[in-house]
């Protein structure tokens, strides 16, 4: 890829999702086959974190979505829906983690650059229920009237994630209209929490016990009951009590939103970097091919390093033979599973061939993905292989050697909520010309 492309590529996939997840909710009727097909990204692309955009891409995208559930409000929507679901994974943790409204917008300046990348963004507080965000479009960048209304909806579900009341949104300068330039600016208004307003009725009672001391001191009935003296100070301890009750609840909240960030950010941190975690893979895959071992003793040694080095649970390898991909190797399975597994074939030149997506990939040398698998029967797979795969996913990749195909690797995942995205076939793809040095 040109230096000129990967500097266009401007807009993480994780609000794209976003898009889809929602339609997928809210607009059952619209194909997201067709959606995606029209705008020319892959379903793994955007189900993919560490994808980034373009300018180009995303307007398509939008433009698609508009024409398909006809609703022009639909990117404000999704905004909203962003932060309302789990689309943004990690982020929406991150600034659940955060504590209150006002920290949460106040890093949004922060968080907005993993996201975003054509445009700066600034955050001030200006009270303690009132942001000025400012976005500035860099040079070069030419934003749409879309992702206004998007960033719209981002702040409008803010103040909701920590039980606050959304007042209002001013939009004083905008790019797209009154001569705005490259700014777009915005003043967020909201209505703190209940925790704010008692810690605000338990300041003023601190203020105020002493003097109603002092008044009572100067009633002569009052004066000479001693047990009023107690009513005040009853009274006080009861609004620090429930103040303090509601605080130590919110924490509570902020406490185990901040759990599952950790888990999360644990989780990504063990999956590691996925340029790394394939260079690493390559690596040690080629030192296993430049050995003087059999290729035998090389397959099963690529075979280890697949099965050790990533999380997909099943791997099958199939290898070409007179017009024929005949199964190979595999990985994840039982040895009594792995018998009945020695007897899957495809023929290549049958006339169904090209409707089998293993035969597609081996022949038209590209990576074929299926996601939520519900149809076993185009696979051309036994019943009793079905039973032992128990899929939901799966990648299959052309293996390459002197710019032939010679087989197939194939991974399966049996997780129902694991999908394959971008970064798994890059994965794969990688590894695969490897295997072809050993296949042959």
């Amino acid at each position: 890829m040109s230096e000129k492309n990967i500097e266009n590529k401007l807009y993480n996939s994780g609000p794209t999702f976003s898009f889809i997840k929602m339609i997928k909710r809210d607009y059952k009727y619209v194909n997201i086959h067709d959606l995606l097909k029209q705008s020319n990204i892959t379903y793994e692309e955007a189900a993919d974190p560490n994808h980034w955009f373009t300018q180009e891409q995303v307007n398509k995208f939008y433009e698609t979505c508009v024409t398909l559930t006809g609703d022009k409000e639909i990117s404000k929507k999704a905004g909203r829906f962003a932060l309302e679901s789990e689309s943004l994974g990690v982020f929406k943790r991150y600034i659940l983690s955060l504590g209150n409204t006002a920290t949460a917008y106040k890093m949004s300046s922060f968080f907005a650059k993993y996201l975003d990348k054509s445009a700066d963004y600034e955050s001030i507080i200006i009270d303690k229920n009132k942001v000025r965000i400012i976005a500035n479009a860099k040079e070069g960048v030419q934003q749409e009237p879309f992702q206004c209304e998007n960033r719209i909806g981002n702040m409008e579900y803010v103040p909701e994630l920590f039980g606050c009341k959304l007042l209002e949104i001013e939009h004083p300068k905008c790019m797209f209209k009154n001569g705005g330039g490259k700014i777009c600016e915005y003043i967020v208004k909201w209505q703190n929490t209940k925790v704010s307003k008692w810690k605000d009725i338990k300041r003023y009672a601190t203020y105020f016990i002493i003097p109603i001391y002092l008044l009572l001191s100067t009633i002569p009935y009052i004066n000479n009951q001693i047990y009023i003296y107690f009513l005040p100070a009853l009274i006080f301890s009861l609004i620090g009590w429930f103040t303090e009750y509601q605080e130590k609840e919110q924490k509570q909240k902020e406490l185990n939103s901040f759990n599952d960030l950790y888990k999360n950010y644990i989780n990504i941190m063990d999956k590691g970097d996925s340029e790394y975690g394939l260079s690493n893979i390559i690596k040690k895959i080629s030192e296993v091919v430049n050995t003087k071992q059999k290729n035998n003793e090389k397959f099963d040694t690529i075979i280890r390093i697949i099965k050790e080095n990533t999380n997909y649970d099943y791997g099958i390898i199939f290898k070409s033979n007179r017009n024929v991909l005949n199964y190979h190797r595999s990985f994840g399975f039982l040895q009594n599973e792995q018998n009945f597994l020695g007897d899957l074939n495809y023929k290549l030149t049958s006339p169904d061939a090209l409707k089998n997506p293993f035969v597609l990939s081996f022949l038209k040398k590209q990576p074929v993905v299926e996601n939520n698998i519900v149809d076993f029967s185009k696979l051309s797979i036994e019943k009793n292989i079905q039973n032992i795969l128990k899929c939901s996913s799966y990648i299959s990749c052309p293996i390459i050697h002197n710019n032939n195909s010679v087989g197939i690797i194939t991974i399966f995942n049996k997780e129902t909520t694991r999908i394959f995205t971008q970064k798994d076939i890059n994965i794969i793809m990688g590894i695969a010309p490897s295997i072809g040095n050993v296949i042959i």
